[in-house]
């Protein structure tokens, strides 16, 4: 994987660019960190990085956070007053899935409209609670990756969601229904 990286680096001209990705995470604790080290990983491979975020995450960053050359961080309003942003998550969602497409299609509409090949977005890279939004890049023939943040265990734990409710182990509201613990490790495993 070096070697693989390594070469990519040294064959690359340094005019050549290959436009930017964007990067998005979900504007709660512990998911903007995994993606701004991966945000600076790519810019040090070659490749330009807007990471968008909200106006609240952005201040936050901005006192703690050194950019790289080739990474630009922007933001939009969450569409919620300042102390309604930090505490009620569901609240922050429900004001996200309502501003965000419309900040986001115009985003990528204008940087694609672009003069300069290296602010167009080639791209994009989309925390997983914020995976709704994919369709609006996919419309505009963008490709769109996911990134899981968590740890594998919660990721194959929620692939056995259903099953967990279909052995009534849980009900739908989240709650524990069955206490067999011998149960539960042969569906999780």
């Amino acid at each position: 994987m070096e070697n693989a990286i390594r070469t990519h680096q040294n064959s690359r001209n340094q005019n050549q660019t290959d436009g930017r990705i964007l990067i998005i995470p979900c504007p709660l604790q512990g998911h903007a960190a995994p993606l701004m080290k991966l945000s600076h990983q790519i810019t040090k491979l070659g490749t330009n990085v807007t990471f968008l975020t909200t106006d609240l995450l952005h201040a936050q960053l901005s006192e703690s956070e050194r950019w790289d050359q080739g990474l630009r961080v922007i933001s939009i309003p969450d569409g919620l007053e300042f102390q309604s942003s930090c505490k009620d998550q569901k609240l922050l969602h429900a004001s996200l899935q309502r501003v965000m497409p419309y900040y986001m299609e115009n985003l990528l509409k204008e940087a694609n409209q672009s003069s300069k090949m290296d602010d167009r977005i080639c791209g994009l890279i989309v925390d997983s609670p914020m995976a709704w939004m994919m369709e609006i890049p996919k419309k505009m023939g963008l490709k769109v990756a996911v990134f899981w943040c968590s740890t594998p265990g919660c990721l194959a734990l929620g692939f056995k969601i259903p099953e967990l409710l279909e052995s009534k182990f849980i009900d739908s509201d989240g709650k524990h229904i069955y206490s067999n613990a011998n149960a539960v490790l042969s569906i999780c495993i």
